[in-house]
Order: C-alpha cells, then sequence, then structure tokens
C-alpha cells in the first residue's frame, strides 16, 4: 500500500498533533509522506512548544526513522533547562537522536546527557532522564545515572540527620531516600536488564533470526524484567521490515502463529 498524498497526510499529520492523549493513546500515523513528515516536524519542534507535542513528534520521527530530522531535535539542547518540561523537552530530543541520529549526533547527544544530569533535579527530572538513558542503551549504561541519585540519597541522609530537631522534615526526607533507593533498586536495574537483552540480540545474524526474540520481547514472554523492550522490540521490527522488505512479511507470520 503506497503511502498518502502530501495533502492527505498533512490532514493526517495535523490531526495526530492536535488530538489530546490525555485519556488515549494517539497512534502514530503509519502511512505518510515522508517529505510531509519531515517537513512537518522542523516546522514544529522549538522551546516553545510542549513536552507531550514534542514527545508526539519524537514518536513520529522515530516510528519512520526521520533521520533528516535528527539535526532538528538537536536544537532543543540548548544549555537553558530551568523548568520541569524543559528538561522534560531536552530528554525527549536525547532520546530521539539515539533512535534516529548518526554516530557523531549520538555521540554529541550523549555527552550533553552527561551534562545535563548534573544540572537536572533528581527528585523532579529522574523519570525522563532515566527514559534518555534507556535510549542510548548500553554505550551509556547506568553508571552515570546512578552516581546522580546515590549524590542525591547522600545528600538527603546528611540532611535528614541534621533534621532530628525537626522530625516532621526529617521523616519526609527519609520517604525521599527509600523512593530514590526504591528506583534505584528496581527501575534502573531494568534499564539494565533491557541493555543486556538488546546486546544478546543485536549479536544475532542473520536478520531473520532476531525476528523471534524480539516478538519475545513484545510480548513480554522473554523473561528480562524490562518493560522498555516492549516499546524498542516494535520499533526495531518496524524499522526491520522497513529497510528489509523480504523480512516484512516473515514477521507479519510470526504474529499470526502467536495470535493462534
Amino acid at each position: 500500500m503506497p503511502p498518502a498524498t502530501t495533502q492527505k497526510s498533512d490532514e493526517l499529520l495535523r490531526a495526530y498533533y492536535s488530538t489530546s492523549t490525555k485519556y488515549f493513546v494517539v497512534p502514530v500515523p503509519a502511512r505518510i509522506d515522508r517529505a510531509a513528515a519531515v517537513d512537518f516536524i522542523r516546522d514544529r519542534v522549538k522551546t516553545t512548544e510542549s513536552k507531550q507535542k514534542i514527545g508526539k513528534l519524537s514518536r513520529l520521527a522515530i516510528f519512520h526513522d526521520l533521520s533528516e530530522t535528527a539535526d532538528t531535535f538537536a536544537s532543543l539542547l540548548n544549555r537553558a533547562e530551568s523548568t520541569g518540561d524543559d528538561y522534560a523537552r531536552s530528554a525527549t530530543a536525547i532520546t530521539t537522536i539515539a533512535w534516529i541520529g548518526d554516530e557523531a549526533q549520538i555521540s554529541a547527544a550523549q555527552k550533553y546527557f552527561q551534562a545535563l544530569l548534573q544540572r537536572a533535579s533528581v527528585l523532579r527530572d529522574r523519570q525522563v532522564m532515566l527514559a534518555a538513558c534507556d535510549a542510548l542503551g548500553a554505550r551509556e549504561g547506568t553508571q552515570n545515572i546512578r552516581k546522580w541519585i546515590q549524590k542525591e540519597i547522600d545528600r538527603l541522609e546528611a540532611a535528614a540527620n541534621k533534621r532530628e530537631a525537626a522530625p516532621g522534615e526529617a521523616a519526609n526526607t527519609r520517604n525521599q531516600v527509600a523512593d530514590l533507593k526504591e528506583f534505584l533498586a528496581f527501575q534502573v536495574t531494568q534499564v539494565d536488564n533491557a541493555n543486556a537483552a538488546r546486546q544478546k540480540i543485536a549479536k544475532m545474524t542473520p536478520a531473520e533470526t532476531t525476528i523471534r526474540p524480539l516478538a519475545d520481547c513484545y510480548l513480554r514472554e522473554n523473561q528480562d524484567d524490562a518493560p522498555t523492550l516492549e516499546y524498542w522490540s516494535a520499533i526495531t521490527l518496524v524499522h526491520l521490515g522497513r529497510d528489509q522488505p523480504a523480512i516484512a512479511p516473515r514477521v507479519g507470520d510470526e504474529f499470526l502463529k502467536r495470535a493462534q
């Protein structure tokens, strides 16, 4: 089935962009003109746009592997973050570049991520920063984000010890410490699990042999405690089928067998 015309693509993209995601998931348009999608993103990726809209543009670029827009997302990385939304936009930009950028662009985004960690708030920004870390994968690993969180844990524990005269404040601080320790133990560890699974699949050749393990990841049947593998495997399969058309029917056959 051919992609939509430029005019039809613009209509689909505008509908996707304007539909609220508050109560339901809005799927990325699958049949669109590539050039129209590239122009659509380039016209809208700005630091003044909401983090939700930037997230939509990111998903569009990643799904269609719009490598032409990597520099556009890189323009968000301006070292001027001050609010939580600013950090969320930057984390989304890093995530997008990790998927669609070339080696130089990904390397620059990784360096920016490492510097961004030093400016971000652990208590406020840890979820978006972990998402960017997850997208960068094994090349980044979790050592930097673990040090970042542990430093905040140490600071909070020291603060709690100084607040014994104010039991309420000390208790609140200790609750924050407990939340961060749980975050390290579970969510950061899930990124380690995801990285290990991705590396294992990346070593498989030829490409056809990755279909079954990728399907396992998507259906959460691979025994790894790593929820982000679901999205990663779905996009990897989409890109695989697009880049190697002969493989696409085999991907469909695999899921048909699973459905039965």
